[in-house]
């Protein structure tokens, strides 16, 4: 009884934690890098962050950032974009 109920948790975690980022694709090559936030189709979708040699905050459609955002370069510099 106590293996079934430590795979269930472990299961659990694992189904939880797939969403993050893990297997979605950022396609600006100036924020690939760490991304957590919504996927569809192995692609970013929706809110999100991603964190490369440049950040971005907002909204993502097929990869790619969509929407109005806040943008922050390397050099520490923010912006917002539509």
């Amino acid at each position: 009884m106590k293996i079934f109920i430590s795979g269930s948790v472990f299961l659990m975690f694992s189904i939880c934690t797939q969403g993050q980022s893990t297997n979605c694709e950022v396609l600006m090559e100036s924020i690939k890098g760490t991304f957590t936030g919504g996927c569809s189709g192995k692609k970013a979708n929706g809110e999100g962050k991603s964190t490369g040699v440049d950040s971005y905050d907002g909204t993502f459609k097929k990869g790619l950032p969509n929407g109005t955002i806040k943008y922050t370069q390397q050099n520490g510099e923010e912006g917002r974009k539509s």
